[in-house]
């Protein structure tokens, strides 16, 4: 499947679930927002590696779901943040792994990820372990995902690529604000 059709699908299932979703740099950003732009989607805006740990820290804040975005190079970036959601075990908390098996925005130099147990990774880490390829097994795996105490991981392995869509609209200070206010209001 595309990235953004795995997007697609998640932002369905955060929909229904009023979750929150923070989403990685980039061309990833770009696309959930051209899918479904929500004021509980937080975009960070050239933050690889860190959707895993600004979702934790929301995780930990809240009590609604918590799906957080993120490439395989990114957290091949930050692979520190397991630990932490092993002691910290949010009950509330996705880790939605996007694998491409490569750098997509900085035009597709190929990762290790192959070479990856990403299911090894997850169970050493205490997060159950989903995955899938297609989008209608993606969102299986993702609605039993949300049905099983977290943490969790939901790897979704697409094709390298990015798809054609424009920036968005709202500069960083909007993005926060709205999103801030969301959370407030929920």
């Amino acid at each position: 499947m595309k990235r953004i059709e795995a997007l697609g699908v998640i932002a369905d299932v955060a929909e229904r679930y009023d979750a929150v979703v923070t989403v990685h740099l980039g061309f990833p950003a770009r696309e959930l927002y051209h899918v479904n732009d929500r004021r509980l989607n937080f975009y960070m805006l050239g933050a690889m590696g860190q959707s895993c740990s600004v979702g934790l820290g929301l995780a930990l804040c809240t009590d609604r779901e918590v799906l957080a975005i993120e490439g395989d190079g990114g957290l091949m970036m930050n692979m520190g943040v397991l630990p932490t959601i092993a002691q910290e075990r949010p009950r509330n908390y996705t880790l939605v792994l996007i694998d491409n098996s490569t750098y997509a925005t900085t035009g597709d130099q190929p990762t290790p990820s192959d070479r990856i147990d990403w299911e090894k990774v997850a169970e050493a880490h205490g997060l159950t372990y989903f995955e899938a390829s297609e989008p209608e097994s993606a969102e299986v795996a993702l609605e039993d995902a949300l049905a099983t105490e977290g943490p969790r991981m939901v790897r979704l392995e697409v094709e390298p690529g990015n798809a054609d869509v424009p920036l968005i609209d709202l500069d960083p200070e909007e993005i926060k604000i709205r999103f801030v206010r969301a959370l407030r209001e929920g």
